[in-house]
């Protein structure tokens, strides 16, 4: 568990090293000054390397620190020069051995060793996970609605027994309820296993999919695995495919394939259950097809093609597609249109873009719509109710992370959202669409003890080079001194399109106690279609 740490305890040190000291009025001991490190770094060899790619020449003097048999780890110069680094390392921490352990204890604290989720129900069954004490793995358990009994059908402690990595990253329960699948990387390759179990006998079927992606999910006849397919030379998706149970996995049928190195596939079912969504994607186009669930050997229908380059999110039901697109606006917007006519010269626009809201997500159930937004940089959600006006969901704070959360059932009287703030650890809430209401599920505990009240957070805009309102977010502990004799921490990140959230963390605790302030500026950056923050 140290080792999951280190980075934040190496964070909260040298943040010290720029600090004359801190407020003697805080709980905890404050961060000491940082003495000369006796070592001298490391300083990698310049090797002079040249390649060309498209006509152009690459120079790159540190080409050999790319170990060449990758994911085979023997180039002994680079193991050299990072063990080498490894060393420069600990003799920076040696002299802060102290410090490191009161961390370390003080992170561990806060950890809550059998935790759990809130139940969920999906096709006659009440579904959960747990921690039991000590492990690091989860185990995902069910009962029959009506039932007491409860079965545990994934025991991620089990399956990770003498493996040096072990990563489950999908899992999925046959319609008829009687098979799982699910998806293992045992050696960090981020190329998956996939194996089928029945759940009556508790043995494997004799299917196993290698060289996946990851996810994966179950025809509706619960006869064959969709699931995407790597390249075996390359880290990317070749093809969406369909296993049909009992067959060898080289007769797989091909939804989907893609040449284009610069594209990659995902699928997913759709809310309604009716429908397959294929997209194939890359960070400014998307192309969707969708597949009849009933009946995967018909021919896809296509809603728009790479060539109308802008992005898209798409769900099903009622009859209609929903889709979220930036292409009439940066921010996107919400459009419909009957699944009998998917072309995009049919696509009608629910909400319009505008240049305060960013749309962000949808799901659809079988009465209304949830859609995730932020206005002005705060995210929020809104409901979209068949028979009445939208409305937005009021939340118990203005600054806050909220999301849509695990909705498996297309028939629901509620919708579950997560929910955490800078001063509110992860909480799990179900907002009743009859009462209007918000009820809690779930709050996440901190053994060691936490008392939100001894801290505020706070929403400011501050002004860039051009002249654009940047949202911030602050962090602190009351008592905090506005007038900089202490220190703030202040941290961003807005590439690729991705923004940081205003989320709660317990390593941040021990830099408010000792009388940091923490920022977060929700910067712009990495695609054209972010204009507003997160």
């Amino acid at each position: 568990m140290k080792g999951m740490y280190i980075v934040s305890i190496v964070w909260g040190i040298l943040m010290a090293i720029f600090v004359q000291g801190c407020s003697s009025q805080q709980d905890s001991e404050p961060f000491p000054r940082i003495s000369a490190i006796s070592s001298v770094a490391p300083k990698a060899e310049i090797r002079q390397y040249q390649a060309e790619y498209h006509g152009l020449t690459l120079s790159d003097n540190y080409h050999w620190l790319r170990d060449q048999s990758y994911p085979e780890v023997d180039d002994q110069a680079v193991i050299d020069y990072l063990q080498a680094e490894n060393k420069y390392f600990d003799d920076f921490l040696a002299p802060h051995a102290k410090l490191v352990d009161t961390l370390f204890e003080e992170f561990k604290g806060r950890v809550e060793e059998s935790d759990e989720s809130v139940p969920w129900q999906e096709n006659g069954y009440e579904y959960r996970w747990f921690y039991r004490k000590g492990e690091d793995y989860k185990t995902w358990a069910r009962r029959k609605l009506g039932s007491v009994q409860e079965e545990i059908f994934l025991d991620e402690a089990k399956l990770s027994e003498g493996q040096e990595y072990f990563s489950l990253d999908d899992w999925q329960i046959s319609p008829d309820n009687k098979l799982l699948a699910y998806s293992v990387d045992t050696d960090g390759s981020e190329r998956t296993v996939i194996k089928i179990k029945n759940l009556a006998t508790d043995a494997y079927l004799d299917d196993v999919l290698i060289n996946a992606a990851g996810e994966l999910a179950f025809s509706l006849d619960s006869q064959s695995i969709v699931y995407t397919l790597l390249e075996e030379e390359k880290w990317r998706t070749k093809s969406v495919s369909v296993h049909k149970l009992g067959e060898p996995q080289s007769q797989d049928k091909v939804l989907i394939s893609e040449a284009d190195d610069t594209f990659n596939l995902g699928f997913r079912l759709t809310s309604s259950q009716q429908y397959f969504v294929v997209t194939a994607r890359n960070y400014e186009q998307t192309e969707v097809s969708v597949f009849d669930a009933k009946d995967l050997s018909q021919k896809p229908m296509q809603l728009n093609s790479r060539e109308q380059n802008f992005l898209l999110t798409v769900d099903h039901g009622n009859g209609y597609f929903y889709m979220l697109s930036n292409d009439t606006h940066v921010n996107f917007r919400l459009s419909k249109t009957k699944d009998s006519m998917p072309g995009y010269s049919h696509w009608q626009t629910v909400v319009a873009g505008n240049q305060s809201h960013y749309l962000t997500d949808l799901k659809v159930f079988d009465n209304f719509i949830a859609l995730s937004q932020t206005i002005q940089g705060l995210e929020s959600i809104s409901i979209y109710p068949d028979a009445s006006k939208p409305y937005e969901i009021e939340f118990p704070e203005d600054v806050a992370h909220v999301s849509i959360g695990n909705n498996p059932e297309f028939k629901q009287t509620h919708l579950r959202i997560n929910y955490e703030s800078m001063i509110t650890p992860v909480s799990v809430f179900d907002y009743d669409l009859t009462a209007k209401s918000l009820l809690l599920q779930k709050a996440s505990t901190i053994p060691s003890g936490y008392d939100k009240d001894q801290y505020q957070t706070k929403r400011l805009m501050a002004k860039a080079r051009d002249g654009v309102q940047v949202p911030v977010t602050l962090v602190y502990k009351k008592g905090f001194r506005q007038d900089a004799s202490q220190p703030v921490f202040l941290y961003g990140y807005g590439a690729y399109g991705t923004a940081l959230p205003p989320y709660f963390s317990t390593l941040r605790l021990s830099l408010l106690d000792r009388g940091f302030a923490y920022a977060f500026a929700h910067v712009r950056g990495g695609m054209s279609w972010v204009t507003n923050g997160i």
